[in-house]
């Protein structure tokens, strides 16, 4: 078993081809005749087969699924979207998470919703309480917990154990530390384990 890739449906096969090449850069893979595959596994499917297909209607803007993209010029790709497509309706407007990643999400012509945000993910590791080896547990006046480090594939694999006078001390140096990045030392942890 494979997974191929994600298929959407549009009314017109030739439009959201072009929509998605001027945003994203897709291309053309094949064409076979309201049936597009673009390059980064999409898929386009005309709507008149569809419905013919599962005997159901379209329901566009239903919410339930989205495109995700990154995009690290995300201001830059916010007006290259206004100026092509100023009709674009949105569900929300560039905006910025709590965790500091901007996103902006809005419908594609035939109603797909579409988020596109700024990178989440550097390589580097990064520390989180670790719950499996029950760190707090096993805390004991000076604080002794378990940091593991993890990135967005997983575990990189390291454990650290750190002695903090207490865990206002621990998440403070955490949200400090998370405003540089994650890419300096951080005093409590040493340097960063490398990417696995």
């Amino acid at each position: 078993m494979k997974y191929k890739g994600t298929l959407i449906v549009v009314k017109d096969c030739h439009r959201a081809r072009q929509f998605y090449h001027d945003l994203f850069g897709l291309r053309l893979v094949q064409d076979n005749d309201g049936n597009m595959e673009l390059t980064n596994h999409l898929y386009l499917q005309e709507s008149r087969y569809w419905e013919d297909f599962i005997r159901k209607s379209i329901v566009p803007k239903s919410n339930q699924s989205e495109l995700y993209f990154e995009e690290p010029d995300i201001e830059g790709f916010v007006e290259r979207l206004e100026s092509l497509y100023p009709e674009t309706e949105y569900v929300n407007r560039l905006m910025t998470h709590s965790w500091g990643q901007k996103v902006v999400r809005f419908y594609d012509p035939d109603g797909n919703l579409i988020e596109v945000g700024t990178p989440v993910y550097t390589g580097r590791c990064t520390p989180y309480l670790s719950y499996k080896t029950k760190g707090f547990r096993n805390c004991s006046g000076t604080l002794r917990c378990f940091i593991q480090f993890s990135n967005r594939a997983g575990l990189c694999g390291q454990t650290r154990q750190v002695t903090l006078r207490s865990l206002t001390t621990f998440f403070f140096s955490l949200r400090d530390w998370g405003t540089l990045g994650a890419t300096a030392p951080n005093p409590l942890f040493g340097a960063l384990p490398p990417a696995p």
